[in-house]
């Protein structure tokens, strides 16, 4: 792979990943070379950021251990980086390494199984619409002030921000920030937590794909994809809050 694109597309990815005792590879990124791509994701099991750069060579794949470092070390490549993965034992007694070189700079990490890998959730295409990720974030950013923090104390609708018809809003049982824009029509109502949605500056000003898979929204320019939860029970209905004419 190219080691700038490389190193660019695992700091991008590795921005979801999150420290945890229980579940250690949260902290980690999985990557996976197929049919001349080399695909990357992290996650926290809320939200899964995915993407992929041109790759050439074999096909298998690996998790990251100790991303953080793994991070770094990439900064220092530049030029053709090679990957190659090396595995010993069988069973339980299974385990990888990692060797990186480029030019005349190399390093050696230890590999985690890819197959312990958490998977981002699948199911049926109900839905999908476009929209310019640049001007989607702007609205978010304006309305998600008023939101809670989640607990199992507090409702969805007071940790989400929702999305209904040409309108998106946020609220905390006492305030109500609400944005409307004609141009764009939600093809259903759905609330997803905000910050998820921060990560569609990564696409800056592109149009991009939103679809509805299952209990997951996907959001693509082809390249790059965030995948989170979204959920419809227990939305505030704001049209019986606005006062009509």
């Amino acid at each position: 792979v190219n080691a700038k694109e490389f190193s660019g597309a695992l700091d991008k990815v590795s921005r979801a990943v999150q420290k945890s005792k229980f579940l250690p590879v949260l902290e980690e990124v999985l990557v996976c070379f197929t049919n001349g791509r080399c695909v990357l994701t992290g996650t926290n099991l809320e939200t899964w950021l995915t993407t992929e750069i041109p790759a050439q060579g074999d096909d298998f794949a690996f998790v990251f251990h100790r991303t953080a470092s793994v991070v770094r070390a990439c900064r220092h490549f530049d030029g053709e980086l090679t990957l190659e993965v090396t595995e010993t034992g069988a069973g339980q007694d299974r385990s990888l390494s990692l060797a990186m070189s480029c030019g005349a700079r190399a390093a050696r990490f230890s590999a985690d199984l890819p197959e312990d890998y958490p998977a981002a959730g699948s199911g049926e295409l109900l839905r999908t619409f476009t929209a310019n990720a640049e001007r989607l974030l702007e609205r978010v950013e304006h309305v998600r002030y008023p939101l809670k923090k989640p607990d199992i104390h507090t409702k969805a609708a007071q940790t989400h921000v929702q999305f209904s018809a040409n309108d998106i809003y946020a609220l905390d049982g006492y305030r109500l920030a609400w944005d409307n824009d004609p141009e764009l029509r939600f093809p259903m109502p759905f609330m997803v937590l905000p910050e998820a949605l921060e990560y569609l500056r990564f696409f800056g000003d592109k149009e991009v794909s939103v679809s509805f898979v299952g209990q997951h929204l996907q959001i693509t320019d082809g390249a790059f994809t965030i995948e989170s939860h979204f959920e419809m029970m227990g939305m505030f209905n704001l049209d019986s809050a606005i006062p009509g004419e």
